[in-house]
């Protein structure tokens, strides 16, 4: 649209795949993992999130989705672990569907990356736990996106064009939510544990990117 408008704009990624976790991340991970009693290679972590107009998602049949997923995780030998990303107000909030979903699934477990965060960055954190997870499946954008930054792709089930553009744009798997069936999918999640992803070549393309948006000419206004 910008170009048609006659605006010489430039499509790049993500700022946040520029990050490059370091090992107290990883170390922290770990750590996690073992204070919820869960082998790393035997987690299958899902990130949550409540919906609103924004995003007009029917939040029950979603959960109920979710529940036959991690169901169908717990039957396959493998963990539900829900990685908290929101705490905030409104529907931008994962602890009432993360409880709803426990009360459902009693084997889910839950890891907060933000709570006893003594020297470690969460963001690190978070990255250390989806690098080390068997699967990761994402609905919060951020988890596909933390998830490439350890190599690995992440199974994406999106619910706007920026969680789209992972998979279309960057050939991570996926499903819409609103297409998204559990039973039918399952095996293209577990499937999705295997694929690597070259975070190698987003980063140097957005430095590039940078670099070009940087030296290109501006215009001045007068004050």
């Amino acid at each position: 649209r910008l170009r048609q408008a006659g605006v010489p704009a430039r499509l790049s990624y993500d700022a946040a795949c520029i990050l490059r976790p370091g090992e107290l991340g990883r170390f922290a991970a770990r750590a996690r993992y073992a204070q919820i009693g869960v082998e790393a290679e035997q987690a299958a972590v899902i990130s949550l999130r409540s919906f609103d107009k924004m995003y007009p998602v029917d939040n029950q049949d979603f959960l109920h989705r979710i529940v036959r997923l991690c169901q169908l995780f717990t039957q396959s030998g493998l963990t539900p672990v829900v990685l908290m990303q929101s705490d905030a107000s409104g529907s931008d909030n994962d602890r009432a569907m993360l409880k709803e979903l426990m009360q459902r699934v009693p084997t889910v477990r839950y890891i907060d990356p933000f709570a006893l965060a003594l020297y470690e960055n969460p963001w690190e954190t978070a990255i250390g736990v989806l690098q080390f997870a068997r699967v990761a499946v994402a609905v919060r954008y951020h988890t596909g996106v933390f998830r490439a930054l350890g190599g690995r792709a992440a199974y994406n089930l999106f619910y706007s064009n920026k969680g789209a553009d992972l998979v279309s744009r960057l050939g991570m798997p996926g499903s819409s939510i609103e297409n998204f069936d559990p039973d039918r999918d399952f095996a293209a999640i577990l499937a999705s544990s295997e694929q690597a992803f070259d975070i190698a070549t987003v980063r140097s393309q957005l430095k590039q990117d940078f670099e070009h948006a940087w030296s290109a000419p501006r215009t001045r206004r007068a004050a």
